[in-house]
């Protein structure tokens, strides 16, 4: 797959940016799920982005209606298709890793996964979004939090305040069947408003 747009040295002002001078004090921190343990570099800005599978089309952020309901934060409209990843601690799960998408049948909404020829269904009870490891996870990421839900975005570098993990990101635009690109536009919020997204050894290439 063709390499995405490199970021440029000039960069347009950061939406939504956090003042720099927040005191590192201001509220109790959010804590980060065990999930995200620190181990290696933030995302390469040469490197490709991932498609998505190719049995599922995703849907953008203005072309699906808002959730359907606010009991799991990923069982929403913007998100049917997206391949992401989980945490799964039930349902003969212990805190295992597993990729899923969000299904809509007849205007439901619920979270499944490939499993051999079948989909399996995943309750609601025992999955959980795997957030931004910021000095790990260098790929794909999609927000599910505020008023940027549903953007894709790459990591480009991060910050603390406090215990809290603020990243800046580079807005990816996807399209079915096309080259993902970069935007131009960036983002910066808390690591917490982030799912990592699933992606095959060659997107990460």
């Amino acid at each position: 797959m063709p390499r995405t747009d490199k970021l440029q040295m000039s960069l347009p002002p950061i939406i939504g940016q956090v003042p720099l001078d927040t005191p590192d004090i201001a509220t109790p921190a959010t804590p980060i799920p065990d999930s995200c343990l620190f181990s290696s570099p933030v995302w390469d800005p040469s490197s490709r982005t991932p498609q998505s599978n190719a049995d599922h089309s995703f849907a953008s952020p203005s072309s699906l209606s808002h959730s359907i309901g606010p009991e799991h934060p990923l069982l929403d409209a913007r998100l049917v298709n997206v391949e992401l990843k989980v945490v799964a601690d039930g349902g003969g799960h212990k805190g295992k890793e597993l990729s899923a998408f969000v299904k809509s049948m007849e205007g439901q909404l619920s979270l499944r996964r490939q499993k051999y020829n079948s989909l399996e269904y995943l309750s609601l009870e025992w999955v959980t979004p795997k957030c931004l490891n910021p000095k790990r996870e260098n790929g794909l990421l999609v927000v599910i939090k505020g008023e940027h839900f549903g953007k894709f975005v790459q990591q480009i570098y991060h910050r603390f305040i406090g215990d809290e993990v603020i990243a800046t990101l580079a807005v990816v635009n996807r399209v079915a069947g096309q080259v993902d690109t970069l935007t131009g536009d960036q983002l910066e919020m808390d690591a917490s408003h982030l799912c990592v997204c699933e992606e095959s050894i060659e997107d990460r290439k």
